[in-house]
C-alpha cells in the first residue's frame, strides 16, 4: 500500500478513467471561482470607492476647520493691547502656520447664496453653497489647480465666479465672461424677518408699509454682480461656487472677519492625532472639526454597503461548497465497495477522510485560485466592460450622479484577498469533510455486501 494512498486515491477520483477531467469536477471548481471572483471584485471596487471618496474630498475640503464661536472677532475691533487680541483669526492663523505637521492655513468664508442670471421675466434662480477664498494664498492657488483637474486654474480677481459644469448647465451659462447676480440667504432671512416685524407693527399704518418694505429691500437686498471667469468639471463639489474672500465678506457683511480658518496637513490620515495637538493651542472662542468627522456618515455608509454586500455575496461561495459536498457524497456512494477493500485491508478511519477530503481541498484550492485571477482580471479592465455594457444594453453599472466619480474605482487589498481565500479554501474543505467522514464509517463487511 502507497505511503501517501489517500492523497493518490484523491487524485485518481477527480480523474475518471475515460477522462483526465470529471464534468462533476469542473462544474464545482467553477462554482467556487466565480464565487471568489464576485466577491474579489466587489470587495475591491467599494475599498477603492472609499479610498477615491477621500482623495476626492481631501482635494478641496479643509483637512482641520478652525472655526470662530459666537460669531467670530472682528480683526478690525481689536487692538494690540486688548486681552483678545489673541482671538483674531489672523494671528490665530499665524500660530497655527508654526505647528509642526501643519502644511498651510488660509481663511475662508462659506453659506449659501442665491445665484441669479437671465433678463427680467426670465430669469433662473438657484441656491448652491458658496466659499469664499483668500485666492492671494499660494497654497489656496493649489486646491483650486486640484479643483480644475488638469487644468490650471484662472486667477480668481475681485468681481470672478468660479462654478461646476453642472451649476453652469442649470443656469443656461455655455461660456466664459456672463454675468451673473449674487445674493446672500443671510439678507434673505434678514429681509423676511423684516417684513414680519414691519407687517405685525400697529404702529405703522396700512398705506405706508410698503413704502418701509421698499426701503428695506433697497437697504438689506445688496446683490453683487460678478463674472464666470472658471468652469470646472467636479462632480462631487458639483453644488458648490468659488468667490474671492472679499466678496464672501461683503455678502454675510463680516468686514474683515471670516467664518473659520481652513488647516492643511503634512499628513491628512493623521488628522485625529493633530487635531488634539491643535485644539490645545486654539484661544477662546475657537474650536475645530476634521475632514473625517464632517465625512463621518458618507464613510460608515460606504464601509456598512461593503459589509454587506461581502456578506450576502460570500453565500455564492456557500452555494458552491453545498455543490461540492453533493458531489463527495455521489462519490461515496459510487465507491462503496473500493472503501470496504480499503478498510478490510487495513486502512484507518482518518486515511478513508483524507481521500475524500483532500479531493474537497483540491476542488477548493483551485477554484480559490482560479477565482482570484478572474476578479484580478475583471478588477483590472472594469470600465472597459462598463463601456461595453453601456454601448452594447444601455445599463450603467456605476453611474456618476449617483456615485459622484465618473469612472469605477478599484484597489484589491492582499488582507481582503487572503481573507477571501482562506474563507472559500475553508467552506469548501467542511462541504467535503461531511461526506468523507460519513464514508469513513461505512462498515466493511456491509459495504462489500451491499455493493
Amino acid at each position: 500500500m502507497k505511503k501517501n494512498f489517500s492523497l493518490f486515491l484523491g487524485l485518481r477520483y477527480l480523474r475518471p478513467k475515460r477522462t483526465s477531467v470529471s464534468i462533476i469536477t469542473l462544474i464545482s471548481i467553477l462554482g467556487v471561482t466565480l464565487g471568489v471572483a464576485i466577491l474579489v471584485v466587489v470587495v475591491a471596487v467599494m475599498t477603492g470607492f472609499e479610498a477615491k471618496l477621500k482623495e476626492t474630498i481631501l482635494g478641496f475640503e479643509p483637512h482641520i476647520s478652525l472655526v470662530q464661536a459666537g460669531g467670530g472677532v472682528d480683526p478690525s475691533d481689536i487692538e494690540e493691547d486688548d486681552p483678545l487680541f489673541a482671538s483674531r483669526w489672523d494671528q490665530v492663523m499665524e500660530k497655527m502656520k508654526a505647528q509642526p505637521g501643519v502644511k498651510a492655513v488660509f481663511p475662508y468664508v462659506s453659506g449659501n447664496v442665491l445665484i441669479e442670471v437671465g433678463p427680467e421675466g426670465d430669469r433662473r434662480r438657484i441656491a448652491p453653497q458658496m466659499r469664499a477664498v483668500w485666492a492671494e494664498d499660494e497654497d489656496q492657488q493649489k486646491q483650486l489647480d486640484d479643483l480644475f483637474g488638469d487644468e490650471k486654474a484662472p486667477i480668481l480677481d475681485q468681481d470672478c465666479i468660479f462654478l461646476s459644469t453642472q451649476l453652469a448647465e442649470e443656469l443656461g451659462i455655455n461660456e466664459l465672461g456672463s454675468k451673473v447676480t449674487l445674493v446672500a440667504s443671510k439678507n434673505l432671512e434678514e429681509l423676511l424677518d423684516a417684513f414680519e416685524e414691519i407687517e405685525s407693527d400697529p404702529n405703522i399704518k396700512k398705506e405706508d408699509r410698503a413704502e418701509k418694505i421698499k426701503g428695506k429691500v433697497e437697504e438689506l437686498m445688496l446683490p453683487i454682480e460678478v463674472e464666470v471667469t472658471g468652469i470646472f468639471d467636479s462632480v462631487w463639489f458639483s453644488s458648490i461656487i468659488v468667490v474671492p474672500l472679499s466678496i464672501g465678506q461683503e455678502m454675510y457683511s463680516l468686514r474683515e472677519d471670516v467664518h473659520a480658518l481652513s488647516v492643511q496637513l503634512e499628513d491628512p490620515y493623521m488628522v485625529d492625532i493633530e487635531a488634539k495637538k491643535l485644539i490645545e493651542q486654539l484661544p477662546p472662542y475657537w474650536g475645530l472639526n476634521t475632514w473625517i468627522s464632517r465625512n463621518k456618515g458618507r464613510f460608515d455608509a460606504v464601509r456598512n454597503e461593503r459589509a454587506m454586500m461581502s456578506f450576502v455575496l460570500f453565500f455564492i461561495v456557500i452555494v458552491a461548497a453545498f455543490s461540492i459536498m453533493n458531489t463527495m457524497i455521489t462519490v461515496t456512494v459510487q465507491k462503496r465497495k473500493e472503501i470496504g477493500v480499503m478498510k478490510a485491508l487495513g486502512a484507518t478511519e482518518g486515511q478513508i477522510i483524507w481521500v475524500f477530503l483532500s479531493q474537497g481541498m483540491i476542488v477548493g484550492l483551485l477554484g480559490t485560485a482560479t477565482g482570484i485571477g478572474m476578479g484580478a482580471l475583471v478588477t483590472k479592465y472594469r470600465n472597459e466592460i462598463k463601456a461595453i455594457l453601456s454601448e452594447s444594453f444601455g445599463v450603467d453599472i456605476f453611474p456618476a450622479a449617483i456615485y459622484a466619480i465618473a469612472e469605477i474605482p478599484a484597489k484589491i487589498v492582499a488582507s481582503d484577498l487572503l481573507v477571501i481565500s482562506i474563507g472559500a479554501f475553508i467552506l469548501c474543505s467542511l462541504a467535503a469533510w461531511v461526506p468523507a467522514k460519513i464514508a469513513a464509517r461505512l462498515d466493511p463487511a456491509k459495504a462489500l455486501r451491499d455493493s
